[in-house]
This record gives C-alpha cells, sequence and structure tokens, in this order.
C-alpha cells in the first residue's frame, strides 16, 4: 500500500482517502449532480480536511473558490456571490463569520 497522506498523528493511503472523499462528494452532491462545473467555496484550516474538500469537490465537477478566513459579513459575502457560488463547504466554527454582517 503506498501512502498519501502521513501527519503527525495519522497516514492514509490512496485508497483511504480515495474513499474519504467519495463520500464527501456523495454527501456534498447528494441533492443534485451538477452538469456542468460549480463554484464552491472551502472554508477550512486544516490541511487534510482541505485536500479531502477539493477531492470532493473535483468528483462532483465543482470548483474550488478560496476564501480568506479573516473576512466576515460582506467582506466574505462578496467574494462567494461575485463567484456565483452554489455551494460553500466550511467548519463549523466558520459559521458565524459567514453569517455576520459586517
Amino acid at each position: 500500500m503506498r501512502c498519501f497522506w502521513i501527519s503527525r498523528d495519522e497516514k492514509a493511503t490512496f485508497g483511504e482517502i480515495d474513499a474519504r472523499s467519495t463520500r464527501m462528494a456523495q454527501c456534498v452532491g447528494a441533492a443534485r449532480r451538477p452538469k456542468r462545473a460549480i463554484p464552491s467555496s472551502r472554508y477550512s484550516t486544516t490541511a487534510k480536511t482541505t485536500v479531502l474538500t477539493l477531492i470532493a469537490i473535483n468528483k462532483i465537477g465543482g470548483i474550488w473558490v478560496p476564501i480568506n478566513t479573516a473576512y466576515r459579513g460582506e467582506f466574505l459575502r462578496h467574494p462567494i456571490a461575485d463567484a456565483n457560488a452554489a455551494l460553500a463547504v466550511c467548519e463549523s466554527h466558520y459559521l458565524e463569520n459567514m453569517l455576520a454582517d459586517h
């Protein structure tokens, strides 16, 4: 087995990363399979979550739009709206920033 991911506390093979990203893609794409690439926003702090999210978004035909996690309110909503994002993937502790007025 070839290792794809090595961190301080975890190792993962290509097959394990493929299985995890496929499960994530199935959850994200369950409501609607895009017929074209759809912009998506990724709001994450960990490299592992970022890698899994990027692979999953690619599996459903999405496009990743990087977002500055320090942005709040309109400064955050503007790049998402400008990208015409149909989906935002974020960690729960960032929801307050996404919903803030300013």
